[in-house]
């Protein structure tokens, strides 16, 4: 299957799979690997110690998935209107978290996404992420054209502002 046939192939199974937004980026270093290193070496990662784990695979995700050539990055809206205004003393629940988890939904879709893929061109293979390995989402939903950063550091898109799911599929 050519490159084009299955980038279509890519966006119409997301498109079925209710995505928002897809991009496609080049696996490999992410080149921000010093920048890395210097803010952990600062202790900017606060209590998530977890981040000091896996730097060779935050940094380069063919150590994460061997063989990669390419990380899909999708986003999902999430946004909806509030039902209501909170009263006074009443608790508030970010909209993210509203409904089922998102982490079991959209790595739901990414692995129909995955499927399709795979039916369309047996060869190829590949893991969907979805805020659960040491993946650096933000940077490759930026470098897939997903969005930019903001300065509250989260992923800006034209269409959805900030209000955005972010997943992955990391195929080779």
């Amino acid at each position: 299957m050519s490159p084009a046939d299955l980038t279509a192939a890519l966006r119409a199974a997301a498109r079925r799979e209710g995505i928002d937004k897809v991009g496609v980026a080049p696996a490999g270093p992410t080149g921000e690997a010093d920048r890395l290193a210097r803010w952990l070496g600062r202790g900017m990662h606060g209590g998530m110690g977890w981040m000091e784990r896996w730097f060779d695979k935050r940094t380069d995700v063919r150590e994460l998935v061997p063989g990669a050539r390419s990380v899909v990055a999708v986003a999902l809206n999430y946004y909806r209107d509030a039902p209501r205004q909170a009263e006074p003393g009443e608790g508030k629940v970010a909209r993210y978290a509203w409904g089922e988890d998102y982490h079991r939904v959209l790595k739901d879709k990414l692995r129909a996404v995955l499927r399709t893929l795979e039916e369309a061109d047996p060869g190829l293979r590949g893991r969907a992420f979805v805020d659960s390995a040491p993946l650096q989402e933000k940077l490759w939903a930026q470098r897939a054209g997903i969005g930019w950063r903001g300065k509250n550091s989260n992923v800006i898109t034209t269409e959805l502002g900030s209000w955005v799911y972010l997943g992955e599929l990391v195929v080779d």
